[in-house]
């Protein structure tokens, strides 16, 4: 004669062969893992304590008998079952009852998402970003602050050798004895300082030339309208402005940005 009982997670009827007592079984509605009770030798089968319902094969659709929710917990009657009941129907941001245990029933409902939709619209706005790039404009942009930037570094460097050569005289005067009072020291040192902040100016151009530092780039236009940094300002301060404005564009700073990723490639 087969046993028959009921789940302790949804109350769902199982029936087992005959001899399963003490053995584990599953349940066929909530997948819980369930110990197949003893029978008493008084009594020919298990009872249900509780008043007799339909089976559920019999009723689908739970109409018949007092509606009881499959997945609604029971709460032994106790003092503590208001606030269990309480804390069962909390919002998800509540914290859970301090005396709760947790389910067998794997598919028991999350408290948390799974996911945070936060990182999924994060990770979408890069995937657009990254298709909205151009990535034939994108070449073009960078090939226009290619030849800004080397065009200024050509000049740049120019200005550096006629300082070296201004130095160079300096120290030829003061070596044989024509000239050695303050103004040609003080002049030595200005132009020595000034070559200096030239050639820093060619290295950070080279930057913007080479698509590598995005910010050693736009330091290098911006010195190369400063005088000290760039003797002939005056004359190309138009060619910074414009290869300042074309590297500050979405396209070019995305192709300075991900410069170190396709070296490696």
């Amino acid at each position: 004669m087969p046993l028959s009982f009921r789940c302790e997670t949804c109350r769902r009827s199982i029936r087992v062969p005959d001899g399963s007592e003490g053995k584990l079984t599953r349940c066929p509605d909530c997948f819980s893992i369930l110990l197949v009770p003893f029978q008493s030798p008084s009594q020919p089968g298990f009872k249900d304590n509780k008043p007799t319902e339909l089976e559920e094969s019999e009723d689908p659709l739970g109409i018949a008998g007092k509606y009881e929710s499959r997945w609604e917990p029971d709460y032994s009657p106790s003092t503590s079952t208001e606030t269990a009941a309480a804390n069962h129907y909390s919002p998800p941001g509540a914290n859970p009852a301090p005396n709760s245990t947790p389910s067998n029933n794997p598919f028991a409902d999350h408290k948390e998402p799974l996911y945070s939709s936060e990182a999924v619209a994060s990770n979408d706005q890069s995937f657009d970003e990254l298709d909205n790039i151009d990535h034939v404009s994108a070449a073009r942009s960078c090939r226009t602050v290619a030849t800004i930037a080397g065009g200024l570094m050509v000049i740049c460097g120019l200005m550096t050798a006629l300082i070296f050569l201004g130095v160079l005289a300096n120290l030829l005067k003061m070596t044989f004895g024509m000239s050695q009072d303050l103004e040609t020291i003080l002049k030595l040192a200005g132009e020595l300082a000034m070559s200096f902040a030239h050639v820093a100016t060619i290295v950070f151009l080279n930057n913007a030339r080479t698509t590598r530092n995005f910010n050693l780039a736009r330091l290098g236009f911006i010195m190369a309208m400063i005088p000290i940094f760039n003797l002939t300002w005056c004359v190309v301060f138009p060619l910074p402005i414009w290869g300042l404005i074309v590297l500050h564009r979405p396209e070019v700073r995305w192709t300075f940005e991900n410069h170190w990723e396709r070296v490696t490639e």
